[in-house]
């Protein structure tokens, strides 16, 4: 008999192993069924961004992320990944549009990199289409007025160097100004001041998206007048190590180039169309240049 019990014991040891490693195979074969392959779709430049994805980048910025994080963080984002667990030492299992599959540590890094525009110069953005109930004018300043970008550049500088949110309140004021398209656009800089009050509710993630956006148009500025305007290396310029601009002095200097010295044709000047002003200011700057040369080869004969 107690033999019996004690073969009846390990005959039921026997069937719980059994059932346990069925439980277990069964969970490693669904783990397994992973698609052979994976088709992800990533954006390109900062101007492939959906308005989702120019926000979520923002927050990272706002949050300080390290570079790593932000491009890691934005794969999974931008992807439509969803992690499920860890497998294993480097080894994830993730959910794509309903579909399992693995990915590795080295996997996700690989594909990350795609995304280092995103820490690198910030180029051309395409802007949220509304803030505050207002739409945005051209994101080049394309049919602006002079004095337009003017007020822009300057709040731009403003806030920069003081980081004081009433400026970049105002930044957001003249870029967002338009709350009729089909009414007059005329700018003013004096209604900008009661405009920005309504972009104090407006959350700062919002607001910085308004900051990057006119950073990118600096950065097609440099490529279309590269002589007026001229790339500053920031990896050995800091920001804190520079003294601040002198607005004011670098407006003057302009509107002089442009009316020739005739205060008379200042209101004519400012309210040029922006990229006309552009066109002049880089082409002067291109004859300064040339004349700079040939002085200095003048000097060394």
């Amino acid at each position: 008999m107690i033999i019996l019990k004690i073969i009846g014991i390990i005959i039921g040891l026997g069937l719980l192993w059994l059932l346990a490693f069925y439980i277990y195979f069964r969970k490693q074969v669904k783990k397994s069924i992973i698609m052979e392959s994976l088709d992800l779709s990533l954006p390109k430049s900062w101007k492939e961004l959906s308005e989702k994805q120019f926000l979520y980048v923002c927050n990272l910025m706002l949050n300080e992320n390290t570079p790593t994080e932000i491009h890691t963080k934005c794969f999974i984002y931008f992807a439509g990944i969803t992690v499920l667990e860890h497998i294993n030492s480097g080894i994830w299992v993730c959910l794509h549009e309903k579909k399992r599959f693995t990915i590795s540590d080295y996997e996700v890094q690989y594909f990350a990199k795609n995304l280092s525009f995103l820490t690198e110069t910030i180029t051309e953005v395409t802007p949220l289409s509304e803030i505050a109930g207002y739409k945005h004018i051209h994101p080049r300043f394309e049919g602006c007025p002079f004095k337009q970008w003017m007020a822009a550049e300057n709040y731009y500088q403003a806030y920069i160097y003081t980081r004081d949110d009433v400026f970049l309140d105002k930044l957001c004021a003249v870029i967002y100004s338009v709350d009729n398209p089909e009414s007059d656009q005329s700018f003013d800089d004096r209604d900008t001041n009661k405009r920005s009050k309504k972009f104090k509710k407006v959350p700062l993630i919002q607001k910085l998206t308004v900051f990057v956006m006119y950073a990118g148009l600096k950065d097609r500025l440099t490529k279309e007048f590269p002589y007026f305007f001229q790339k500053i290396d920031t990896k050995t310029n800091e920001v804190t190590d520079r003294q601040p601009p002198k607005m004011r002095e670098h407006f003057s200097r302009m509107i002089y180039v442009l009316n020739g010295g005739n205060v008379g044709e200042t209101e004519k000047v400012l309210n040029a169309d922006c990229w006309r002003a552009f066109d002049t200011l880089n082409y002067k700057a291109y004859e300064n240049q040339e004349m700079e040369q040939r002085l200095k080869k003048m000097n060394k004969k």
